[in-house]
């Protein structure tokens, strides 16, 4: 284990033993560890935390230099403690002063950390206090070398009077916490900038701060520039913050001042309620204790009460709004519900193969949860509240692996509490999605569910079920589908005023039959509405034709004439006339033109190159000319190719390329300079190789049906590792692996699983007589049976070895490697599962000693691991043969000795068995080279292994409550992929990071059950990383 690991670890073991065994040690207060108190500081942009005292967690404040600085802040401020019994840690302060490193250091300031989290443990209290201070260091300071101190205090009050005793530090000892800074030359100056006048920010996240200043030396007239870009001696409408003022005299000198604008901490409503005990009891309480901003403060209940609490509640939401004596206003709402038992023995039922379509998102009034395929998830903690007789949108979205299927949704809501769903009366929602297009990534279905006025009031659960093919039963195990619960909070809070909104999309212009008449162009749009406390549809009058349409499912509107300009619409519920929304349409421009552009483009053709490498078809190119001819156009016409810019005149033909014939068909559109709607699409296909070798296009074709669940995942050998995804086919010719005729090199294969795992064929073939054909036997490379994994394995790697004839032709040639579910494919077919890929095998001729006998038999591997390659080799040796040599290069040109000895003259073989521990990132190349007694070369070989360091990733705190993170600092600049799954193997969570940083990515575990969790962590084109964390409760 890493040692800094470990000592995390031994910090958290000692941390929760502490906190949690204190009730058998004794009373006290302290500081929870070495780890307690951190400061957040901003410098030049770039936010870091510190530990102020010494801690293996985060960098330390103790000694650390800043270097060149042109802004430096502290933007928060962090003080961990604990007590128990009588005690009271009453709050935290943080202390800092600045002075140059050639002065004397003069007074702290100090500054409170208002926020409070506790955690109660029986008699024993864990106090989380901080603040954001925004601490401008910089402000008032010249040019020069600094130091900054700080330490943290809190006051202690032993016997709960409310006066402290005595107070504990994090001081150093009475030495404190020391950093350095440098402000450059071109801050300070030799104008003196002062301050004449400040306004800090009234309210939290607001920006009517303001500062003025002078010049008191100098030449006037003055002139100023600000940080943000203002000019003159005031600036207004600032947000919290730092910022810079430049002054220049007359005569050209300068000074310059930081200034930092404040905020009072953000108000907190801090609400808590009381549920009532029974639907007609209205005994409900609901209490707001207001801190942040300036007290005192006044408070407005949504009932019309102006107390901090309210008694005698009815079940329903209830809404308060706190305003501070600086006008600073936070609102906040609570809900009471009925109390009493809450069922939960609900019947089980789940999806019995979710994998390949699956629910993706549900979505009622406030409940809006995106999920994953599982069989089935419990998401009870996540609620919304419904009003007994009202009416809400529902949409629920799928997703589907690649096969799509006919999708039958039902929800059902316990209307009456009784822990039962019965059919019909609680089924809330029921609806078809039909089968989208194969490919489809999901479907979505959007409809009403309407509360009976009759529910039970209180909280109850709700079932989402999808089955393929037919309507579920809310117990059932479905075949295919997926089966999710929620929490509904049912409320009588009297009628919902109706609301509605609407939004358009999807404009389209139609020519109308008549593309150079712009006059008779129509257009359509799609209208969504959306609403609560309505009836079932709406409906509206536009352009003389009425409408009707269901919430939340798009309407096509139209035809309506673009010649008539904006259109103007009123959508009104179906049931309440007074429930109104407006809109306006602005038509899109007209598609067709009195003189419409056209153009054709023609292309000569293609010459094939050999790139200067005769025997190398893998590198040819080509060119052709292009000739685009038009009507009403522009100067010119445009074209992106292969990425690249291109341009032309019209009815001049253009040299083009060159481009890769390995890269397949040349697919671009050519556009007028005018007009982008003017196109023309071309497609060139590439000339066949004109170096010999083989390959080119003569290859027979092979293809996969279906490559969804299981594909090639990854091919290795020799110099080329190339991981991939799942396609039909895929043409990586453009990958050549360097091979030597007569030698073996070691192959990785690697199947990809989207979950259920099969028996794989594995088949390579290599066209060794470069004829263009991949005979059998005499041409497969090599053939293996893949036994399934466990179902729910990701990935899984067969290993072999493939020997090079001593017969094979020199040059490059074609290497195919197919993948087949259940049986051995054959090289040309289409398989009905799996993945077929194409690759450029270059194979070297032997080196033998200039006489007609046969070379020596050598065989070289290496092989990639971790931190390191590991080289084997196996030389045949004769009389002849005195020495070897194994050399290392990182680009196949210059090579440097690594190993070399002498060989025993009576031994028939000798073994090479190395390891690189400082291998290039990159291509690393090996040659091992066989000698005789006059120094001459009997035989050679080579082996390559690409290398890339595996950046390690560490989680703390392990173990961990509620959340932990993840450190993976030294995967910054790397796509990451991140998988945890619980100890039976089902993933729980992912995320996708891409161009991840060095901030620790923050996991919540809330909900979680307690238990080991294994988190996987995969750099884009690497293999996984596996690390376990404890999650306690």
């Amino acid at each position: 284990m890493d040692s800094k690991l470990l000592l995390r670890s031994t910090w958290l073991l000692a941390s929760f033993t502490l906190f949690f065994q204190q009730k058998t040690i004794a009373c006290g207060y302290a500081y929870v560890s070495d780890c307690a108190t951190t400061i957040d500081i901003e410098k030049n942009g770039n936010t870091s935390t510190f530990q102020v005292s010494n801690c293996p967690y985060l960098t330390v404040f103790q000694n650390y230099n800043f270097g060149s600085v042109t802004s430096l802040s502290i933007t928060k401020a962090v003080s961990q403690t604990w007590e128990s019994c009588d005690n009271n840690v009453m709050n935290a302060r943080l202390y800092y002063r600045i002075y140059l490193q050639s002065g004397t250091p003069g007074a702290f300031t100090s500054v409170n950390l208002p926020q409070l989290s506790t955690i109660t443990n029986g008699a024993y209290r864990n106090k989380t206090r901080s603040g954001t201070p925004g601490i401008n260091i910089l402000a008032g300071l010249n040019a020069g070398n600094y130091f900054i101190e700080v330490y943290l205090e809190s006051d202690v009050d032993f016997d709960n009077n409310g006066t402290p005793n005595i107070q504990i530090k994090k001081d150093n000892n009475g030495s404190y916490y020391k950093a350095s800074f440098t402000i450059p030359s071109g801050q300070g100056g030799s104008l003196t900038v002062a301050l004449a006048s400040k306004t800090n920010v009234s309210c939290n996240g607001g920006n009517n701060g303001s500062a003025t200043v002078n010049t008191t030396n100098g030449t006037a007239p003055f002139t100023y520039a600000w940080s943000n870009g203002a000019t003159g001696a005031t600036v207004s409408n600032l947000a919290a913050g730092s910022y810079s003022v430049t002054s220049t005299d007359s005569q050209g000198s300068t000074g310059t001042l930081n200034v930092l604008i404040t905020q009072p901490a953000a108000i907190l409503a801090n609400l808590s309620s009381t549920n009532e005990t029974s639907a007609s009891a209205n005994n409900g309480t609901a209490t707001v204790a207001p801190t942040g901003g300036t007290p005192p403060y006044s408070i407005s209940w949504s009932n019309g009460a102006t107390t901090a609490a309210i008694t005698n509640l009815d079940s329903g939401t209830y809404g308060v709004t706190v305003t501070g004596s600086g006008g600073c206003t936070a609102t906040s709402s609570v809900t009471i519900i009925v109390s009493g038992t809450v069922p939960t023995n609900y019947c089980a039922s789940k999806g019995d193969f979710p994998w390949v379509d699956w629910i993706t998102h549900v979505k009622l009034n406030t409940i809006d949860k995106t999920s994953d395929k599982s069989d089935y998830s419990n998401f009870t903690t996540t609620s919304t509240e419904l009003n007994t007789g009202t009416s809400y949108t529902i949409t629920l979205e799928n997703g589907f692996s690649w096969q799509t299927f006919d999708e039958y949704w039902k929800v059902w809501i316990d209307y009456n509490r009784n822990g039962t769903f019965e059919e019909p009366g609680e089924i809330a929602y029921s609806g078809i999605l039909t089968a989208p297009p194969l490919g489809a990534p999901g479907g979505s279905k959007t409809g009403t569910i309407t509360v009976p006025t009759t529910a039970d009031e209180g909280t109850t659960r709700m079932r989402v079920s999808i089955k393929r093919g037919a309507y579920a039963t809310p117990c059932e195990t479905i075949p295919f589908g997926e089966v999710e619960d929620y929490t509904i909070n049912l409320v009588n809070g009297g009628p919902v005023t109706c609301s509605i909104t609407s939004s358009v999309s999807n404009k389209q212009c139609n020519d109308n039959g008549t593309n150079t008449n712009p006059n008779d162009d129509t257009f359509t749009f799609a209208l969504t509405v959306n609403g609560n406390g309505t009836g079932a549809s709406w409906s509206a009058t536009i352009g003389g034709t009425a409408y009707t349409g269901n919430y939340g499912v798009a309407k096509t509107i139209g035809p309506l004439p673009i010649s008539g300009g904006p259109v103007s619409y009123t959508v009104t519920d179906a049931t309440d006339p007074a429930c109104t929304a407006s809109g306006s349409v602005t038509p899109p421009a007209p598609c067709s033109s009195t003189n419409p552009c056209a153009i054709n483009a023609t292309t000569s053709t293609p010459i094939c190159n050999d790139n200067g490498t005769p025997t190398n078809p893998a590198d040819d190119t080509y060119t052709f000319n292009l000739t685009v001819t038009g009507t009403n156009t522009g100067t010119g016409w445009t074209a992106i190719i292969l990425g690249s810019s291109q341009s032309g005149v019209y009815g001049t033909a253009k040299l083009m390329g060159p481009y890769p014939i390995s890269a397949g068909a040349l697919n671009f559109t050519v556009k007028d300079a005018g007009d982008a709607n003017c196109t023309k699409a071309v497609s060139v296909t590439p000339p066949a190789a004109c170096s010999n070798g083989g390959g080119g296009t003569t290859y027979c074709a092979a293809t996969s049906a279906f490559p969804w669940h299981d594909w090639v995942a990854g091919v290795t050998l020799t110099n080329v590792t190339n991981p991939s995804g799942k396609d039909a086919y895929s043409n990586f010719t453009s990958l050549t692996a360097d091979v030597t005729a007569g030698s073996s090199y070691s192959l990785a294969l690697t199947a990809g699983y989207s979950w259920f795992t099969y028996e794989e064929h594995w088949k390579v073939w290599i066209d060794y007589n470069h004829d263009g054909i991949f005979q059998e036997p005499g041409e497969v490379a090599y053939s293996f049976t893949q036994a399934a994994p466990p179902n729910g394995t990701l990935e899984a790697t067969a290993t072999g070895t493939i020997n090079i004839p001593a017969t094979a032709l020199t040059g490059p040639t074609r290497m195919r490697v197919i993948m087949k579910r259940d049986a051995d494919p054959t090289p040309c077919e289409t398989i009905p599962n799996g993945e077929v890929e194409d690759y450029t095998v270059n194979i070297g001729g032997q080196f033998g000693n200039g006489t007609e006998e046969r070379a020596l038999a050598l065989q070289l591997d290496a092989v990639t691991n971790l931190e390191s390659i590991d080289i084997y080799g196996v030389v045949e040796t004769t009389s002849d043969a005195a020495a070897w040599r194994l050399e290392k290069s990182g680009d196949g040109i210059s090579f440097g000795l690594f190993r070399e000895g002498s060989l025993a003259e009576e031994a028939h073989y000798f073994v090479v068995d190395e390891r690189d521990e400082t291998p290039f990132e990159g291509d690393n190349i090996y040659r091992l080279t066989l000698f005789d007694w006059a120094g001459n070369v009997l035989s050679k070989t080579d082996a390559a292994a690409a290398f890339r360091p595996v950046a390690d990733f560490t989680l703390f705190p392990n173990p961990a409550v509620g959340e932990f993170y993840v450190e993976m600092s030294k995967l910054a600049g790397q796509n990451v992929t991140i998988v945890i799954y619980n100890q039976i193997g089902l993933p729980v969570y992912k995320a996708f990071i891409p161009d991840a940083d060095e901030t620790n990515h923050l996991i919540h575990a809330d909900g979680w059950q307690a238990g080991m969790y294994f988190v996987e962590l995969m750099p884009e084109g690497r293999r996984p990383l596996t690390r376990r964390i404890m999650i306690g409760r």
